[in-house]
């Protein structure tokens, strides 16, 4: 007797006939080197903020500081980007691989830029609505301020579309 839910992890005719270990782990390996490419390009929208006044402070190197006080670590400047450019691309990498993985294992029908674009934002919320201010680490969404948010937002948007495009590059049909 089949059980419920196996027949609903099945029904989607979009998932390859067959995600063995080696779908996942193209999947995962994908993944994280669009996440690499994408956070690479989306701190592009947080440099430009950053030199033209428009945030006082880009989101990934306040988080790591908040961190880094947290734990009692008084680091130097140098120290501060090394961690702030290390954990952003190391958790950009890791959501990338998150997302190469669910993509391979569901193949959604559409372009894959709009899912990633969809997965992008709801990492944002989670991050910055949820773990980095329960956390202590960044102000929620809410109570941060206007033009950051936008840029963050933005940010994530960009990383999202790079992301996909790893996976269906502009102007290949989608499978």
């Amino acid at each position: 007797m089949v059980h419920r839910n196996q027949r609903l992890l099945h029904s989607n005719t979009r998932r390859p006939r067959h995600f063995d270990r080696a779908t996942a782990i193209r999947g995962v390996a994908r993944g994280g080197v669009g996440g690499v490419v994408a956070t690479a390009v989306m701190s592009i929208p947080f440099l430009v903020a950053t030199s033209r006044g428009w945030t006082d402070e880009q989101p990934p190197k306040r988080i790591s500081n908040e961190a880094l006080d947290a734990v009692g670590i008084d680091a130097d400047e140098p120290l501060q980007n090394a961690v702030a450019t290390v954990s952003h691309f190391g958790y950009g990498t890791s959501m990338g691989a998150v997302f190469g993985l669910l993509y391979a294992w569901r193949r959604p029908p559409g372009p894959a830029v709009l899912h990633g674009i969809g997965f992008a934002i709801a990492v944002w919320f989670a991050s910055y609505q949820g773990w980095t201010p329960a956390l202590g680490l960044h102000p929620p969404i809410t109570r941060d301020k206007p033009d950051r948010r936008i840029v963050v937002l933005i940010g994530h948007v960009v990383y999202g579309a790079v992301l996909g495009a790893v996976f269906n590059p502009i102007g290949r049909r989608a499978r």
